[in-house]
């Protein structure tokens, strides 16, 4: 019972010039007791419009590649023939970075009723996506005469592409 009804001793004095060791660093507090939470405000958003409109979208499920018109086949020689070389430049400027680079990369164009290009696939043995983007991008500018038998034509127009000599 003494033990616990004597004086607490007094704290050890420690001399002013003698560095005190911080000892382990203490995290800061996970939360700040003195945060003042403002009052709720009304929104300055814009008002509420009422209920959503539903809006009924009607899609068109018909393949597009689903043609039935036809083109002279010497008039789609023609044309590609003098794509070529376009084809080509693409290729080439990819050749300069990757110089193993060959392959096969084949277009398929979707003609319009007026002669236009309104689609374009391209793919092939050839795996490189420069090459690809920039021949889609040539495909679409080009023209072909109308087809004749329906509304729109597809075309098919393989290009094998390899290493000059």
């Amino acid at each position: 019972m003494y033990y616990f009804t004597r004086p607490a001793p007094p704290p050890p004095v420690v001399a002013d010039d003698t560095p005190i060791d911080a000892g382990i660093a203490q995290p800061p507090p996970a939360y700040e007791p003195d945060i003042e939470i403002p009052d709720l405000v009304a929104d300055a958003g814009p008002q509420d419009s009422g209920p959503i409109k539903r809006r009924i979208i009607y899609v068109d499920r018909r393949d597009t590649w689903d043609c039935s018109g036809n083109i002279p086949v010497a008039s789609i020689r023609r044309i590609i023939s003098q794509e070529r070389r376009q084809v080509r430049n693409c290729y080439e400027r990819r050749l300069k970075v990757n110089n193993t680079l060959q392959g096969n990369v084949n277009v398929r164009v979707r003609v319009g009723a007026r002669g236009n290009v309104s689609a374009v696939q391209v793919g092939g043995s050839l795996r490189d996506r420069q090459v690809f983007a920039c021949v889609r991008g040539l495909a679409n500018q080009w023209s072909f005469p109308a087809p004749t038998g329906g509304r729109c034509a597809v075309i098919a127009a393989p290009f094998s592409l390899t290493p000059r000599p």
